[in-house]
């Protein structure tokens, strides 16, 4: 028996073949109905020949159900042929409508493996085989197969978490990728999922935090779901928020951001809280509700807020932290890992000193007589 999910295609074949297995000519085009438990015609599409001779094909599309249990449908084929109609009929399995799988993986550098949710039934023994790949960049750490002994599931009736091994060359504000390919039963294409993998550390972990209580200090609660912080968007402002703090002027620095601390990390957090308020502001903007009633008004409008709050963290750029880069600039304090930012980087005196020598150098001194026409000069 086939299971799907809500709104989406399914792939089908059938067969029409004689009592002597020549394949049977249609006197027109062999429909296929999608019925539900009552009988009742959901959807009905029409079949193309398949390569192979006597075989159908087609396309049926799966209606959204906001369904929490399993759905039993039939998919019947109506053929007709020298004026005898044959018919076919195979149920399927519309499974729940379940929340869109998470995208995000977050392991601390030094665990063994990361967790992913796969949005089918899958094991060692499952078929077909899934192929999990692992890439650090556009370089490629890994292929396994499904039946691979380094891999661990924990399967429930429409999904799996999969636990694949960690192994990468060190902590990084980049994410690396993980790839799953699988086909389901029935589909012709295989489907390809993709998820950020996140490899942090405890510091990361700890500026995350730090991040959150800087923009949402009360705690709010929010009205719409999909505004809430996740961890994801914590990190990925935080990897945006060092790119922008490396490309302040005067000169451009590469700290990793994998152990900021001190006046790097405060100046880190501004920038970060930047981007996050950035994309937070257009999703309110999206989000944005307004409802005026006959005696009931109601708008949900951050907005104004997140700008305002904007204006004043750009004013902290231009004066505190474009300062600091100046500072760290003539220190040469431009890469590491930023726990530097705890130590004094402001001490000692800057200066240089050129000394050029050409016709035009002026030397000024004075003279003494040594002797038979001896003389020396010191400046």
């Amino acid at each position: 028996m086939i299971s799907v999910l809500p709104g989406t295609t399914l792939s089908i074949r059938e067969k029409f073949f004689d009592d002597f297995n020549e394949p049977l000519i249609p006197d027109s085009t062999p429909s296929v109905s999608l019925l539900d438990s009552d009988g009742d015609t959901v959807s009905l599409t029409y079949a193309t020949p398949d390569t192979a001779v006597g075989t159908w094909l087609a396309d049926i599309t799966i209606p959204k159900f906001d369904n929490k249990d399993s759905l039993e449908y039939t998919v019947r084929w109506d053929f007709e042929a020298d004026g005898v109609k044959y018919r076919s009929k195979e149920n399927i399995i519309i499974e729940p409508t379940v929340e869109e799988r998470e995208s995000e993986a977050v392991a601390l550098y030094g665990d063994s493996s990361f967790l992913i949710n796969v949005p089918i039934a899958t094991n060692a023994d499952a078929e077909p085989v899934v192929t999990y790949e692992f890439y650090e960049e556009n370089t490629l750490l890994y292929s396994l197969q499904s039946d691979d002994e380094a891999i661990k599931y924990s399967t429930n009736n429409y999904s799996t978490n999969v636990a694949l091994p960690l192994s990468v060359t060190g902590a990084s504000l980049t994410p690396r990728l993980a790839v799953v390919r699988y086909s389901r039963p029935g589909r012709l294409i295989p489907e390809t999922l993709t998820y950020k993998v996140w490899v942090i550390t405890p510091s990361i972990i700890s500026a995350t935090s730090q991040l959150e209580n800087f923009i949402n200090k009360s705690r709010i609660s929010n009205v719409i779901p999909e505004l809430r912080y996740a961890i994801s968007d914590l990190l990925l402002a935080l990897s945006r928020g060092l790119e922008t703090f490396n490309s302040l002027p005067p000169a451009l620095s590469s700290f990793t951001g994998t152990n900021m601390q001190g006046v790097l990390l405060d100046s880190w957090l501004i920038t970060s809280a930047i981007n996050l308020l950035n994309m937070q502001y257009m999703a309110e903007g999206s989000l944005a509700f307004d409802f005026s009633g006959q005696s009931v008004s109601l708008n949900i409008d951050r907005t104004q807020y997140i700008e305002s709050m904007l204006g004043r963290l750009e004013s902290l750029v231009e004066n505190q932290v474009k300062p600091l880069k100046k500072l760290l600039s003539k220190a040469d304090i431009t890469s590491g890992d930023g726990a530097i930012g705890n130590k004094n980087i402001g001490g000692g005196n800057f200066g240089i000193t050129t000394l050029s020598r050409a016709t035009t150098t002026r030397l000024y001194g004075h003279t003494t007589y040594n002797g038979a026409n001896a003389f020396r000069r010191y400046w």
